[in-house]
């Protein structure tokens, strides 16, 4: 989930153009540009934080908290929503990519 929602925005992406025609393209790749600063970012210290607590808690965590991402995602009603709702998503896909 984690790895395939990287690329799926990008085919999504015309789609959220047309859904926020307001927003430049350049406020909007961000939502592209957070995912992927914040998942490279997450990556490592949450493989660390699930050696320690436990593979499958964190897997639950992670799988609990990407699923209510994608749900701010789908429901985002500004450009700056949908942003902080991807990096969400990519703290959670950064949790369940390790375990």
């Amino acid at each position: 989930m984690g790895f395939l929602d990287v690329t799926i925005v990008n085919v999504a992406f015309p789609d959220i153009e047309r859904d926020f025609a307001e927003a430049s393209r350049a406020d909007l790749s961000w939502v592209l540009n957070a995912y992927n600063i914040v998942f490279a970012a997450l990556l490592v210290p949450a493989g660390r934080l699930a050696d320690l607590v436990g593979r499958r808690r964190m897997f639950l965590v992670g799988v609990t908290s990407f699923l209510t991402a994608s749900l701010l995602c789908g429901t985002a009603s500004s450009p700056e929503a949908l942003v902080a709702a991807r990096v969400l998503q990519a703290a959670a896909g950064a949790i369940l990519v390790p375990t």
